[in-house]
């Protein structure tokens, strides 16, 4: 999966500048790196339990141990899939990252789909880019958080883009007075 990273720019010279240095992957909220311990703690204890005292001294029925204990086996192996699934994200990440290090070339490409809601003072922006590296065209789906007051991309819009070589990492650069420039160039 291509992940994307939208760069709201402050400048429209700045879409063109060279690229620079890549952001770091967002960090995942603590719960998604550490979540799997919530259903593995409680299921030791209760393994502990049911190996430390005799069946007719247990206050529950061993059955209904056994199935408290499958409650937490499932917690921690849910949770535990969206750690590895969040781990795997980062290498992707840190994949393109270095891709885009070693080999860098813009090109620009169009906003397909783009729509914004607002939420707790911010807004939340998703979209889909498309472009064509001189082949097939290619797709990516860009969810960006910011201030109320961004002026963020409209649908057609153009973005400047580079792609990582390999397709895991797409970096996007926009401002709303170099896409208007370039809409007026097309013209």
């Amino acid at each position: 999966m291509t992940r994307a990273v939208l760069q709201v720019v402050a400048t429209p010279e700045a879409v063109d500048a060279p690229l620079g240095e890549v952001p770091s992957p967002p960090e995942p909220p603590v719960w998604r790196r550490h979540g799997w311990l919530l259903g593995a703690v409680p299921a030791a204890a209760v393994i502990v339990v049911q190996r430390a005292v005799p069946p007719e001294d247990l206050p529950l029925r061993p059955a209904v141990l056994s199935a408290i204990l499958g409650v937490f086996l499932l917690v921690t192996v849910v949770l535990g899939l969206v750690r590895y699934r969040d781990d795997r994200a980062a290498v992707s990440w840190l994949r393109g990252t270095a891709a885009l290090r070693t080999d860098t070339h813009g090109t620009t490409g169009s906003f397909v789909r783009a729509s914004a809601s607002e939420r707790r003072g911010r807004v939340l922006f998703t979209g889909q880019v498309m472009w064509s590296d001189g082949g097939v065209p290619d797709v990516v789906r860009v969810t960006h958080e910011d201030a109320v007051d961004t002026p963020l991309p409209r649908r057609d819009d153009p973005v400047a883009l580079w792609p990582a070589p390999g397709g895991e990492l797409v970096v996007l650069r926009y401002h709303r007075g170099w896409a208007d420039d370039v809409l007026d160039a097309r013209d």
